[in-house]
């Protein structure tokens, strides 16, 4: 379960130690995100309570521990360590948003996790170099057979502050949904639009088609072409050009999509290539019924005379 600031700019540390003393509340970390350059480097070091971040988030250190981690030091995710060739033991120069530095230990290394980040450190030491220290937000972890009424309990603990809002995992897998959908909803809209476009396109290539063969089918007409043969001439037509760009989209889709899942895959491990066989499905099916729709179109007002 996470508490975080709403459209505040930042949580008042009392709202953490009031979630802490709750009964049913066995771990309520914060989070106080400091803005830091290191070699050149602007990323951000969290501060939290270091021994109990482990309870709500799955943190595993590759060198040192919790315990290591104190004022003055610093635990490194493995990536940004890699990167800057930091080992445990080495002196890191960090430069603060607010002018200061500090030449600090790097305590321990942990593989890398999405929700602490590149540094962690202690609430004390971040609070040190920040002018009004603030929690971003605060992880909850339940005491044993207490998450059912937990929610409900801190809500009341914090007097039903409508600028704090109060989530749980399904919540949060919600929110998330509910943003990768927006993106997707904007991607169709974008996709019916082309699709308008092509039709439009298939028109109008259809329509030069017929100008530029206008006495080639007078001949076919004047060797006894039926007129309706004419019509089924340029409906061939308009299918096969309509089937041919929705191949080759598809095609084009499915490379950029698998060519594009290298790059995201390094920085983000979870990300995977599924291809919505369906929606490819009804594509190619759609594009002969759009390509019959274009002719229908074009086939009135340049084959009606023959």
């Amino acid at each position: 379960m996470g508490l975080s600031d709403g459209p505040v700019a930042g949580l008042d540390p009392q709202v953490q130690r009031r979630i802490a003393r709750l009964p049913g509340v066995e771990a309520a970390p914060p989070f106080r995100r400091v803005p830091v350059t290191s070699d050149g480097e602007v990323t951000e070091l969290v501060g939290t309570d270091v021994t109990a971040i482990g309870k709500v988030t799955r943190l595993r250190f590759l060198s040192g521990s919790a315990a290591t981690v104190q004022d003055g030091t610093v635990a490194v995710a493995e990536t940004a360590a890699r990167e800057h060739g930091w080992k445990a033991g080495d002196r890191v120069l960090l430069e603060f948003a607010n002018g200061q530095r500090a030449q600090v230990t790097v305590a321990a290394l942990y593989a890398d996790n999405d929700v602490i980040g590149r540094l962690l450190a202690t609430t004390g030491f971040a609070d040190r170099y920040t002018d009004e220290p603030g929690d971003t937000k605060v992880l909850v972890k339940a005491a044993p057979g207490r998450a059912g009424g937990l929610e409900r309990e801190i809500r009341n603990a914090l007097d039903g502050n409508p600028a704090l809002r109060v989530q749980n995992p399904d919540n949060l897998r919600e929110d998330t949904s509910a943003n990768i959908s927006a993106v997707f909803d904007l991607a169709y809209g974008l996709l019916g639009l082309a699709v308008i476009i092509a039709v439009v396109g298939v028109v109008g290539t259809l329509t030069m088609s017929v100008f530029e063969r206008t006495r080639e089918i007078g001949m076919l007409r004047a060797v006894g072409l039926a007129r309706g043969q004419v019509r089924q001439m340029v409906r061939l037509e308009s299918v096969m050009v309509a089937l041919f760009g929705a191949v080759l989209g598809v095609g084009t889709g499915v490379f950029l999509a698998w060519s594009g899942a290298g790059l995201l895959r390094s920085s983000f491990p979870e990300y995977s290539t599924i291809l919505p066989w369906d929606t490819i499905t009804l594509s190619l099916l759609t594009a002969p019924v759009l390509g019959v729709t274009a002719a229908v179109c074009e086939i009135p007002p340049r084959c009606g005379k023959w």
